[in-house]
């Protein structure tokens, strides 16, 4: 698993979050929750760091980067490059939510390809 996984995983985290699970697997999900908000506060300060690197602060204090220049385009490589870092869950070491645990909600394939990493 990679940090591109998560980073491309929260907004179906958050559908996943309002599906009907026992309690067992709404508890799991919990802590693999808080295990992950870890890891995309590190991605977010990365973020920010490189926008602070290649961006403009404005008189307001909010950083620019446009689009199609040679700043923006050094943020991405760099950025991209950092998402392709292996990340080790432990709590998705010990067991991972099945499409059993997840029938009866409304699933999408956008959302199950997304969240192959965590249901088998």
């Amino acid at each position: 698993m990679k940090l591109l996984d998560i980073y491309n995983s929260v907004e179906f985290l958050k559908i996943l979050c309002k599906f009907n699970l026992s309690a067992h697997n709404a508890y799991y999900l919990h802590k693999l929750l808080h295990e992950i908000e870890s890891e995309i506060k590190i991605i977010e300060d990365f973020k920010t760091n490189l926008l602070k690197k290649y961006g403009t602060e404005k008189e307001n204090g909010n950083i620019e980067l446009l689009p199609a220049t040679e700043e923006y385009k050094k943020f991405t490589v760099e950025f991209l490059e950092f998402l392709q870092q292996p990340v080790e869950l432990k709590q998705l070491s010990s067991s991972k939510l099945t499409l059993e645990d997840i029938e009866g909600n409304n699933c999408s394939v956008e959302l199950l390809q997304t969240l192959d990493w965590l249901i088998i």
